[in-house]
């Protein structure tokens, strides 16, 4: 410590005194003032919200799903792949309008869900999914005597809550798919 007091000395400056560095002036750079927005510019970045405080173009957040529009989500998955006529020779883009139209028509909530809320709510209820049928595999391997399919269910449930740390909240999800080929077939490849 003595060494940085001393080599501090020998630079000309005395112990407790400051080094005084001239600041740069911010309103001038290259003689070119600093962009400060001028009244004009905030009345037109104001002009740009919409009356709710957003801006133009945005779409605000719809509400979160019902357990019948996820039941609807599961079923049009499911039901799409099996028109025999267009089968599994589709493109993504046109099996998720299918997936849409089809939804669309068989829920019952007024609110029209976009293409792309669907893709994500489906993946949402792919994964959480996906993991409870891995812990619900867990205790059927266990095979426990004395034990029934809802007391297995109930273990599966209770193993989810303590090790993802939140309840599986999509019971009415995989009480549909659990039996799906399908959905076997795409878990089995995962």
């Amino acid at each position: 410590m003595e060494s940085i007091w001393n080599e501090f000395s020998s630079q000309g400056q005395d112990n407790g005194q400051i080094n005084y560095t001239p600041t740069i002036d911010l309103t001038a750079m290259n003689g070119t003032p600093l962009d400060v927005p001028s009244n004009d510019q905030e009345a037109e970045a104001a002009s740009m919200l919409a009356p709710g405080g957003k801006k133009k173009g945005t779409t605000s957040r719809s509400k979160n799903f019902a357990q019948d529009e996820d039941e609807a989500l599961c079923s049009a998955y499911l039901n799409v792949s099996k028109d025999v006529a267009v089968g599994v020779n589709q493109t993504y883009k046109s099996y998720w309008t299918r997936i849409s139209e089809y939804y669309n028509e068989v829920t019952r909530n007024p609110t029209v869900r976009s293409l792309s809320s669907l893709q994500h709510r489906w993946g949402d209820i792919q994964k959480d999914t996906a993991r409870f049928c891995g812990f619900y595999s867990d205790i059927v391997r266990c095979n426990q005597s004395g034990k029934s399919e809802d007391d297995k269910v109930k273990d599966a449930l209770q193993m989810y809550a303590g090790i993802v740390g939140n309840p599986f909240k999509l019971i009415h999800c995989w009480l549909i798919l659990r039996h799906s080929n399908k959905w076997n077939d795409w878990l089995a490849k995962e």
